[in-house]
């Protein structure tokens, strides 16, 4: 019986040493994780924060289009036909409905327009049309501008044949250019329905 007692007193010191040293070694390494903010901080701000608000993930989208380049790519297809390749690739690639709007007086000033209420809402600027806040995208720069003078004319693109000549519409040899601007920049952009002729 002396035995038994001297084995249970046995387990219950070792089982509290055992206790004892993992409460320590819990309370070492949340001393060493509090001990060094700094280090914490910089992880957190090394990580890159993936934006869930269309617009602002556009808006990223058109910086990055902007550092390649965008620009050379806009002068050789002209404003146009560079309102409708980006129209194409914001509505593929973001699944957002996205419209043209007219400038004035040129209606060839063209801009991509994105209702403030599907694009979300964020603290980018918004310009009224027709009373519906919207975000309005420079095709040229490209970027979201906060100042734009409209026409009341909304299109989708693939009518624009039957409109201004089809001043809008992309044709093989502006595919050859799109092609080649993307094979300089490593930047894809999506598009389709150009005219084979």
């Amino acid at each position: 019986m002396k035995k038994n007692i001297f084995y249970s007193k046995k387990w219950i010191v070792i089982l509290s040493m055992i206790i004892l040293i993992s409460g320590c070694l819990e309370q070492k390494s949340l001393t060493e994780t509090t001990s060094s903010p700094k280090q914490d901080i910089q992880k957190v701000v090394q990580t890159p924060t993936v934006k869930t608000i269309a617009i602002e993930r556009i808006s990223d989208e058109m910086d990055v289009l902007n550092s390649k380049d965008w620009s050379k790519l806009s002068g050789e297809l002209g404003r146009t036909k560079t309102t409708t390749l980006l129209w194409y690739h914001i509505k593929s690639n973001y699944n957002i409905d996205t419209r043209i709007v007219f400038g004035n007086p040129n209606k060839l000033d063209s801009c991509i327009a994105i209702l403030a209420s599907l694009g979300g809402e964020s603290s980018l600027p918004k310009i009224v049309i027709k009373g519906d806040e919207y975000y309005v995208i420079n095709p040229v720069t490209p970027g979201i501008i906060n100042e734009f003078n409209y026409g009341l004319l909304f299109f989708d693109p693939r009518g624009a044949d039957n409109f201004l000549g089809g001043s809008f519409s992309l044709r093989l040899q502006d595919n050859e250019i799109i092609e080649q601007w993307m094979k300089q920049s490593g930047v894809t952009v999506l598009y389709t329905d150009f005219k084979k002729s």
